[in-house]
């Protein structure tokens, strides 16, 4: 019994991270998504403004269209969030190996980094939606350091050539 307080105290306060909220405050909305739902089932958000990670694991739906990314988080205390895709100034990967690659979409109104598994339709979504892939050097210094993201400018090459955006993803994925 004792197991099972412990787990649902755990589930309803991962609901209350400041991670979230934040995110809740800039992007929560009432209205269901109609985007194209992703096979993932886990979401991690970290954030420049506070310390760890939140994951919300086996209860996310995540959807995906031209106008946005929108998660139903299904924890008790959470609302649905609906990111515009002008505000997600671009994607970058974390690799734990081969089989186990998740795409970042970086938030910087709220300094937040989504962590999304089974990337390969998110990474069709960044391609898409003209999302470069920031390496993975310059994610880390962002989100831990709060050094600028690089300008979009700098990304031309990227976004005009498939081989060089499936390049820098194999480089991010690899930590670079």
């Amino acid at each position: 019994m004792k197991i099972i307080v412990v787990l649902v105290t755990a589930f309803t306060l991962s609901g209350c991270s400041e991670s979230y909220k934040d995110l809740e405050a800039a992007y929560g909305t009432e209205k269901a998504s109609s985007g194209n739902l992703l096979p993932a089932k886990e979401i991690t958000i970290t954030s420049q403004k506070h310390r760890g990670a939140t994951t919300y694991q086996g209860t996310v739906a995540i959807r995906a269209s031209k106008g946005s990314i929108d998660i139903d988080f299904g924890a008790p205390f959470t609302k649905p969030i609906s990111v515009p895709s002008s505000d997600i100034e671009g994607c970058s990967m974390t690799c734990f190996g081969m089989s186990d690659q998740r795409v970042d979409l970086l938030i910087p109104r709220t300094g937040t980094d989504l962590m999304v598994p089974n990337a390969e339709l998110l990474r069709e979504w960044c391609w898409s939606n003209g999302k470069p892939m920031i390496s993975s050097e310059a994610r880390r210094a962002w989100q831990y350091s709060g050094t600028a993201l690089p300008p979009p400018e700098s990304y031309r090459d990227q976004l005009a050539s498939r081989d060089l955006f499936n390049r820098q993803t194999k480089l991010s994925c690899m930590g670079y």
